[in-house]
């Protein structure tokens, strides 16, 4: 009885051994106090993180920024069809960081939802006006008498600057039929012969002439007149990178890579666009390069959240009542 009991307690020793060596090499121990983890250890993965983008020729340092060893193999670009819908899957958390041309970003930042959004840099070209005539039609500005033109607005710099040059060559601008099309939806308007031709942001000149249109006219000596579709902060920024305040980290780190990519030469920003667009090497030679910047004050005073808003105006009434109500002397 004796012996059996001793075989049994060392059975119990040695399996309790046994399961105590399994823990142990399924759970390695933490490094002690001061001494570095191996290089074995196993980090846990970083959250990957989802960039929306649209197809446009202005994002090169995006498109170089993904093939350099900075990039996390993790963050995923996600390509949408247009600015609108960019935006709501963003404010929606559908993705992370995105790409957003400002104007829909104005639409939206009252929404609730994009108090939970951060404005974090900006994509700018250089401001100019462009004349986008339909495939096939062959215009000149001298021919667009008759013809329908689309215009952001009537008091857009563009426009004005336009009907001078027409006056200039003496082209009766009443006889154009002039319809108002926000800027993103005028290459569609085009491609679908509601309008003829369209005067437009120069930014948009490489993927009207990727799409088989023809530019008769481009004008940088924009008039001062009128700017109510080309607000002061935004004349040059054509895509805002706005990112989910909870990961506004990780985004920053976007915008270094996006820094570093567009100091490499121009050829390898080209490389890099006609690998993901398939644009033509010498038509994308033809326009200047975008250039990515984080967002300055000015722009981000034009986003300020409205809850921000609401404090400030409190804070400027509470000032001015303070003043009114302050107590006189008691008789």
């Amino acid at each position: 009885m004796t012996a059996r009991r001793w075989i049994d307690f060392n059975g119990a020793l040695l399996l309790g051994g046994l399961a105590l060596l399994a823990c142990q090499r399924g759970e390695p121990k933490p490094a002690p106090a001061g001494v570095a983890a191996s290089a074995t250890a196993v980090e846990p993965a970083a959250k990957p993180l989802t960039i929306g983008y649209l197809d446009s020729p202005l994002l090169s340092a995006l498109y170089l920024a993904e093939t350099r060893p900075g990039w996390r193999a993790a963050d995923q670009l996600v390509r949408f069809g247009t600015s609108a819908d960019l935006g709501f899957a963003l404010i929606a958390g559908k993705v992370d960081a995105a790409f957003v041309e400002p104007a829909k970003a104005l639409l939206i930042k009252d929404i609730r939802e994009f108090k939970q959004v951060d404005v974090v840099g900006k994509v700018t070209y250089p401001y100019g006006g462009i004349l986008v005539v339909r495939k096939g039609l062959g215009l000149k500005v001298q021919d667009l008498p008759g013809h329908t033109v689309a215009i952001s607005s009537g008091e857009c710099r563009l426009y004005h600057t336009l009907k001078k040059d027409l006056a200039w060559l003496h082209v009766d601008a009443e006889k154009i039929k002039f319809v108002q099309i926000p800027f993103p939806e005028m290459l569609p308007a085009v491609e679908a012969g509601v309008v003829d031709a369209a005067i437009t942001k120069a930014s948009y000149g490489l993927t009207a002439r990727k799409l088989g249109h023809t530019v008769p006219y481009v004008q940088y000596d924009i008039v001062s007149a009128g700017d109510s579709c080309c607000p002061v902060a935004t004349l040059e920024t054509e895509f805002l990178l706005l990112s989910r305040a909870a990961v506004r980290t990780d985004t920053e780190r976007l915008a270094r890579l996006l820094l570093e990519a567009q100091q490499e030469k121009d050829g390898d920003l080209r490389a890099a666009t006609h690998a993901k667009l398939r644009i033509p090497l010498e038509l994308l030679e033809t326009a200047p390069a975008a250039k990515f910047a984080y967002a300055d004050d000015v722009l981000l005073k034009l986003f300020l959240k409205a809850d921000e808003e609401e404090k400030a105006e409190a804070a400027e009434k509470a000032a001015r009542s303070g003043k009114r109500a302050r107590p006189g002397k008691k008789s």
